[in-house]
């Protein structure tokens, strides 16, 4: 071999060195940056979450060990239902039961004892709650019990994320004989509100419908150079490094949006929704169980004096977006109206629930600090009729 030649295989060598260099760097920064063990993604989640910056959020609390389990609690998939969280999970803010539900064993009916069943999607279940004693469901079960009224109230929760009506009546209809309650209570609203909203049709699929649909889109589909990039890259750092900054700015700079009141779209949606509130009162009453309906307060309409923080979290401020507050508030209402007609059913509009509080409660649209589930459990107590005695 010549010298010329040695020199430039040299060259190529020691050329190609520095490159390495950077990569191996980059592989270790993107692995440290975007971990793929579940809790290791799981913490780069909630340290980004917003709510996090709340200050009166992590008062009394840890918001980071709150939104931490939250992200990395198990959960499961149920046919008709969707999901559910796993049975007997045991995290430090968040439990389950054998059923899956954020809630203590479902123990079989004690002497004087009056059974409430707690339906709805996030607020119900409890996100932003310390632990499972600071939920909605624990709460109104305390504050029953200081009643003294010789009865002894069990409040169950089988509210689960992001639930719709849908939802709720698959679980009313399907663990009706597990909870056996006295009366039925759907604490919901903003999930098909929100869902009208942003006009995405999915009020009515069944959720084993849409993972089915996906499932064949992805199989279907022809392969875009992205996809065909992740597959190569698989898990490399490097590859990590670009999903995670393309987040990091999806975070910092939500997409706006621009929504309006649709009447036509009400006239469809709000009858239909009302429609399965009215199929689960009937339910109840064909079992001989009250039902209750009781439409969630939320950021959006609520007429409490807020400060700068709380302020913030509104929809429109936070992300931009215009009309999103007035065609929500629309929505409400005509959603608002229909349940009220429902037979078989106390109606209850909680919109008003935190007019008159002053301090912080909200961390989002209409999820709360414990002091807000607090309050709210007692302003349901107030408003609901319960047994003068007895059963």
């Amino acid at each position: 071999m010549s010298n010329t030649h040695r020199s430039k295989s040299r060259t190529v060598v020691f050329s190609l060195v520095p490159l390495i260099f950077i990569l191996v760097i980059l592989e270790i920064a993107g692995r440290i940056l975007y971990p793929f063990d579940p809790d290791g993604r799981a913490m780069v989640m909630a340290r980004r979450d917003p709510r996090l910056n709340l200050s009166y959020f992590s008062q009394g609390t840890d918001a980071k060990a709150i939104l931490f389990d939250m992200y990395r609690m198990d959960k499961r998939y149920l046919p008709f239902l969707g999901y559910l969280g796993a049975p007997n999970s045991r995290l430090p803010t968040i439990s389950t039961n054998a059923l899956g539900f954020r809630d203590r064993a479902i123990a079989p009916r004690q002497p004087k004892e009056f059974r409430v069943l707690l339906l709805g999607g996030s607020t119900a279940w409890g996100l932003g709650a310390s632990s499972n004693d600071h939920t909605i469901s624990a709460n109104l079960e305390r504050t029953l019990n200081q009643r003294g009224d010789g009865i002894r109230y069990r409040v169950m929760n089988a509210a689960y994320l992001g639930y719709i009506a849908r939802q709720e009546m698959t679980v009313l209809t399907g663990f009706m004989e597990d909870f056996d309650p006295d009366l039925v209570v759907s604490l919901t609203g903003y999930n098909d509100l929100t869902t009208m909203i942003h006009g995405t049709g999915e009020i009515f699929d069944r959720p084993e419908t849409r993972e089915l649909g996906e499932a064949v889109t992805r199989v279907l589909r022809p392969m875009n150079t992205t996809t065909a990039l992740r597959k190569v890259a698989g898990s490399l750092g490097i590859w990590r490094l670009v999903v995670y900054f393309r987040e990091v700015r999806q975070v910092s700079a939500p997409k706006a949006g621009e929504y309006a009141f649709d009447q036509a779209s009400s006239d469809k949606w709000v009858p239909r929704v009302a429609e399965m509130y009215k199929i689960m009162a009937r339910f109840s009453g064909d079992h001989g169980r009250r039902y209750v309906i009781a439409l969630q307060p939320d950021i959006e309409t609520t007429r409490k004096r807020m400060g700068a923080e709380e302020a913030k979290l509104r929809s429109a401020a936070r992300t931009g977006s215009t009309g999103f507050a007035a065609a929500y508030a629309s929505y409400r209402r005509n959603l608002a109206a229909a349940l009220g007609a429902t037979d078989d059913a106390q109606f209850i509009d909680l919109g008003g629930a935190f007019d008159a509080v002053s301090e912080p409660v909200f961390i989002d649209g209409c999820h709360l600090t414990d002091r807000g589930y607090a309050h709210l459990a007692e302003v349901l107590a107030d408003r609901i009729s319960w047994p003068a005695g007895g059963s």
